[in-house]
Order: structure tokens, then C-alpha cells, then sequence
């Protein structure tokens, strides 16, 4: 439905990895009764070839949204093939005038070919990866307050292998690079506004990341494992912000108190001020 950046760090509500921005990604839901479908196909230079449909519905409380991707192409020098396929699904039903509630999944898989530079071209530099995000979530969204709980997975899965130098001396490696990773958690944040321009935000964070990687050989006899490890962090946020002179000004301050498994517990606080001039 729409895509939210926030430039600057912002770790303050998301996060310790929210350092350079984050990126919000609000998915479409179905807002008019009925059937909605539509369908696309593109094609260009290189071989290049584009496809995706997706449909929407709603009755009543229910609605749902669901799409598939395609895309590929052969570059514009050999050994340069892209492709990737994605598909998702979104299903939701609104319990009452101010509660809803839906669950989501996202996958796509790429594979994709790196020919190096021009002047030094590699062979065999090839990445196939897997990646998926499901959710749960309970919003509610009142006159003078907001929030949700959302409940969330996310995996990855990567084959890739490095390359080699096009020498005459090419001798294949005997291996590839395998990494597997996941971030779990449930989050909740509650808003609340008191009077005109003041909004005041509390929120709960409960996140377990890891994953593992490994030198897979093709008997798998010899395997290396390179990193396997399991993390968590929790977290308790307040942030209040506050318009004056006609969103002129706005005041921005709050804090959120980390607690990560191996760092131990840190205080991350904010605070801001904005002068719009127009």
C-alpha cells in the first residue's frame, strides 16, 4: 500500500540495528467490496522478461490479497543471468469497528550470476537464495489511540559460491558456501494522544535472531562449519512527541531500554526538535 522511510537512526523504537534508517512496509489490504485482479507483462534487451498477477477481495469482515512475480535476464555480458520468483498472501477479518486482525507470508527465491570485471572476470561466482517473512497482527485504532501486536518469522536460506579467476589454470572449488539465518519475535506499542498534536507512544519488543553457516562439500563428509549461534534481546520503549504553532515545531524525546543476551543492558534515549519555516 505504501513504503515509510525514516532517514537517520532510529533505534530508539526499532532497535539497536536501526542505525543508518529504517524502511516500514505497510501491505495493501482490500478496502472495497468485491473481486480485484490484475496481471502484467513486460519484455526488453537482454532477454529480459517480467511477469506478475496478483487479486484482491473482500466480503463483509474478510478480505484478502494474494500475488506472484517473475522476473529474469541474461545481462548485458555472459554469465550475468538473473532470476527470481516471489509470491504472497495476505488474509485478514476485522472483528469490530476498531479491531482487525490478519496474517501474512512472503517468499521469493533469486539466482543470479556474477562475471566479475571486465578486465578480471571470475567464473562460477553464483548465489542461490531463499528468503520468507510471516506475520500475525492485532491492531486496534481508536479516536485518541492506536496499536498492535504483531508476531512475526523470518528465514533465509543461501547457497553461494565465491568463484574462481578465468585463468588457464580454472580448477573448480570443491565447495559452496551455505548460510541459513532466522529472526523471530513479537512486538507491541500502544499510542496515545491527550490533547491536540501530543502523541505519546509505549511499546515492548522480544526478539531471538541466529543462524548457522558452513563450507558444504559435495559428499558432505568433509563439511566446515564456519559460525552457528542464537541470540535475544528485549526491549521497553516511551516516546512522546509534541506539535506546536500549527506543526510548525515538533518536540521528540524518549527512551528504550535494551537488554541483549551476550551485551548485557543499555539505555538508548532521543531527543529531537523541527522548525518547518513553512
Amino acid at each position: 500500500e505504501r513504503v515509510e522511510v525514516v532517514r537517520g537512526p532510529a533505534s530508539m523504537l526499532y532497535g539497536s540495528n536501526a542505525l543508518g534508517g529504517v524502511i516500514n512496509i505497510i501491505t495493501k489490504k482490500e478496502r472495497e467490496e468485491g473481486f480485484r485482479n490484475n496481471a502484467r507483462l513486460m519484455y526488453g534487451s537482454y532477454d529480459s522478461f517480467s511477469a506478475d498477477a496478483a487479486t484482491g477481495w473482500k466480503r463483509q469482515q474478510f478480505y484478502g490479497n494474494a500475488g506472484i512475480g517473475y522476473n529474469r535476464s541474461d545481462g548485458h555480458r555472459p554469465d550475468m543471468e538473473f532470476e527470481q520468483l516471489n509470491g504472497y498472501a495476505r488474509m485478514g477479518y476485522d472483528l469490530s469497528q476498531h479491531w482487525s486482525s490478519s496474517v501474512d507470508l512472503n517468499l521469493s527465491r533469486t539466482t543470479s550470476s556474477n562475471p566479475g570485471k571486465v578486465t578480471n572476470p571470475i567464473l562460477d561466482n553464483d548465489a542461490d537464495i531463499t528468503r520468507g517473512v510471516g506475520s500475525a497482527v492485532f491492531e486496534n485504532n481508536y479516536a485518541n489511540s492506536s496499536g498492535a501486536v504483531k508476531l512475526f518469522y523470518n528465514f533465509g536460506s543461501h547457497e553461494i559460491n565465491d568463484g574462481v579467476p578465468a585463468t588457464s589454470s580454472y580448477i573448480p572449488l570443491e565447495y559452496r558456501f551455505r548460510s541459513d539465518d532466522f529472526m523471530a519475535g513479537v512486538s507491541l506499542y500502544q499510542s496515545y494522544a491527550f490533547f491536540p498534536g501530543n502523541r505519546i507512544t509505549a511499546g515492548f519488543d522480544h526478539f531471538r535472531f541466529g543462524g548457522k553457516a558452513w563450507n558444504r562439500y559435495p559428499d558432505e563428509s568433509d563439511n566446515v562449519t564456519l559460525a552457528d549461534a542464537e541470540r535475544y534481546s528485549t526491549a521497553g520503549f516511551l516516546n512522546m512527541r509534541q506539535s506546536l504553532l500549527e506543526n510548525r515545531i515538533t518536540l521528540n524525546a524518549g527512551v528504550r531500554l535494551e537488554h541483549h543476551k551476550q551485551k548485557g543492558a543499555e539505555w538508548i534515549p532521543q531527543l529531537g526538535f523541527t522548525y518547518a519555516p513553512a
